[in-house]
């Protein structure tokens, strides 16, 4: 999870505002867990995502439902 969120900010240039949180990062990674990756990213960083995005997606949703203060929120699993 952290390296996929690593990469679309960083190589991808997907941003993180400081208000609103994540929520764009979010929203690339599940469509990269779709099969949606930009042509333009380069191809290692394209592969890893693409391997990785969709246990990073589902972990980021998991993340932020905690962070949004659901205690009872359960992970959905591979």
């Amino acid at each position: 999870m952290r390296l996929v969120n690593w990469l679309v900010t960083t190589v991808c240039g997907v941003p993180v505002l400081a208000s609103g949180g994540p929520v764009a990062r979010n929203q690339f990674v599940r469509r990269c867990a779709a099969g949606d990756i930009p042509p333009d990213a380069p191809a290692p960083a394209a592969e890893i995502v693409g391997r990785h995005a969709p246990a990073a997606a589902r972990m980021n949703d998991f993340c932020w439902r905690l962070f949004d203060g659901d205690l009872h929120a359960e992970y959905p699993g591979p």
